[in-house]
């Protein structure tokens, strides 16, 4: 922007990855595709949340959040460089027990069989040593609009799990367990017969480099 009276702006977009759906989806992008009616293009689909610019002021990272991606964008050419899945958190393992109820006296932190997407909102990026970090507050967040609506408590009759991957799906499903837990519906379906074999949770660890 040169000033108040000779403001310009500059708009661009992801139409340069519409061709790459299929690769974006296999490298763990989410897109949503749209509706059967009415379906989006990935341009369409990729979700800006927040930016934040390289010190020199050469390099844009773009969080987009709903996707649990991060876009990298060339100042200098304005095309996007990169789109990268930001991968899941893995609450069954040592090291990230989850606290999921509200309805329990204490704080009950467990293991729970669980990936956490990291969905980050705000970030940051500074360097140190020559060496360019970004910070990131990996909140979390369902898309919803009047069309699609992917959030449903675990413990909800629409999101039935595979008896076979979860056969203590009664304890899952409790309130004081899992059951007052947001989860998506849009992922974990893995063979597509209507019931869930892997659970997806909105967020991960609060912040991560």
């Amino acid at each position: 922007m040169a000033g108040l009276t000779q403001a310009s702006v500059t708009t661009v977009g992801f139409t340069n990855y519409n061709g790459q759906a299929a690769q974006l989806r296999a490298d763990g992008i989410r897109l949503y595709g749209g509706t059967a009616t009415t379906p989006s293009t990935v341009a369409q689909d990729l979700e800006p949340e927040y930016v934040a610019v390289s010190a020199d002021s050469r390099t844009a990272y773009i969080t987009l959040q709903e996707n649990n991606a991060l876009a990298t964008l060339d100042l200098t050419t304005l095309q996007f460089t990169s789109v990268r899945a930001l991968g899941y958190q893995d609450h069954s393992q040592p090291g990230f027990a989850l606290d999921a109820s509200d309805q329990t006296p204490d704080v009950l932190l467990a293991n729970w069989p669980i990936r956490g997407m990291r969905q980050p909102d705000a970030l940051a990026t500074f360097e140190v040593g020559g060496q360019r970090y970004l910070l990131t507050a990996n909140e979390g967040d369902a898309r919803e609009y009047s069309a699609l609506t992917e959030a449903v408590r675990l413990g909800d009759a629409a999101y039935p799990l595979d008896a076979t991957a979860f056969p203590q799906a009664a304890l899952l499903k409790n309130t004081q367990a899992l059951g007052r837990l947001n989860v998506t519906n849009k992922l974990g379906d893995i063979d597509g017969d209507g019931d869930f074999d892997q659970i997806y949770a909105f967020g991960a660890a609060p912040l991560a480099f």
